[in-house]
């Protein structure tokens, strides 16, 4: 009877131990799954919010490049008007305006100096200046960038120098039709150039120079007018365009669209015309020009091919860093209606 009470007894203890280990076991699977969950609530709290700053900042940026583009597509009003003919006798007379000779660049053997300003009926104001080829080689030299008073203006110089040769040449640089045809100058302040030579006998260029100013006697700061006009079609990054005027034939048809491109940023960029339509009319845009940082041009657009009077006049461009075709600022259509 003793033993199997202890028997009994034994089994007690047994089961008691087996429930308790089973309790046992259970909380710690218990505790594990809660810190577990804790865990995981924690996480997906941290990615909802991450999702979350993600979503706001793609919103930002969506609304800031709707708010542009919205800009970018209000309708600038332009003048259309007639070519005038105007008076440039004072801008283009040497009688108040100088500059002293001086060695513009001097490399390689190769020596270029300003001499002195000239003027001519047709061609207009230029500079004088002696090229000094003391290399043994052949050379051509260039003038590949030009401004006035910080506006980009054309030149068509270009010396053929032999070795051991100098010849005396002259750049022009400021004309009755440029003046006409909007260049806001009043008075010549300074001229900057840079040149390029070239070896003749196989065209490889042997070195490009810095832009080098040469300031008149006529320099100062003032002189140098920026275009503040109210027809601003496009702004960013430095970048600025405005809509100057639209000349007309003497029927009313179009003939060419002023702009001003203004170049505030730190780089030096070529300007391509990427889109051109007169009313529903597309014209192939072929516009292109290089503008270094701190210049302006007056840029031309010839719309003549339209032949009609234009009502409205869609425009684009792109900006690439020098001889780079990948662009880092489009401008997108711009809108204009002509009054």
């Amino acid at each position: 009877m003793g033993g199997i009470l202890l028997k009994k007894t034994k089994i007690s203890i047994v089961v008691t131990l087996i429930f308790v280990l089973v309790f046992l076991m259970t909380s710690c699977g218990s505790s594990e799954k809660t810190e577990d969950n804790a865990k995981d609530e924690v996480d997906t709290k941290e990615i909802e919010s991450s999702d979350n700053e993600e979503k706001d900042a793609n919103q930002e940026e969506k609304e800031k490049t709707e708010a542009e583009e919205s800009d970018s597509n209000v309708a600038v009003e332009v003048v259309a008007k007639q070519r005038e003919d105007k008076d440039n006798t004072e801008v283009l007379n040497l009688s108040n305006l100088s500059i002293e000779s001086d060695v513009l660049f001097e490399k390689d053997n190769i020596k270029v100096s300003a001499v002195e300003l000239t003027e001519d009926e047709y061609n207009g104001l230029g500079v004088n200046i002696l090229v000094q080829n003391n290399s043994d080689k052949d050379i051509y030299i260039s003038c590949p960038t030009l401004s006035v008073n910080d506006y980009m203006v054309g030149n068509l110089f270009s010396a053929s120098v032999k070795a051991g040769q100098e010849s005396s040449e002259t750049i022009f640089f400021l004309n009755d039709f440029m003046l006409d045809s909007g260049l806001p100058i009043n008075k010549v302040a300074d001229i900057e150039l840079q040149f390029v030579t070239i070896e003749e006998s196989n065209s490889q260029i042997l070195f490009e120079t810095e832009p080098v100013q040469i300031k008149t006697s006529q320099f100062s700061e003032d002189a140098k007018e920026k275009y503040d006009g109210e027809s601003v079609m496009f702004e960013k990054d430095g970048f600025k365009i405005a809509a100057m005027n639209l000349y007309e034939y003497e029927d009313g048809n179009c003939d060419n669209l002023l702009l001003y491109i203004e170049n505030n940023s730190q780089k030096d960029v070529d300007v391509y015309s990427s889109a051109l339509v007169v009313n529903d009319y597309i014209i192939n845009p072929y516009y292109a020009t290089r503008l270094p940082k701190g210049k302006m041009i007056i840029a031309p657009i010839d719309i003549s091919e339209a032949s009609q009077k234009a009502e409205k006049v869609v425009v684009g461009f792109e900006f690439n860093e020098y001889d780079s075709f990948e662009s880092f600022l489009e401008t997108g259509e711009l809108n204009l209606v002509v009054k």
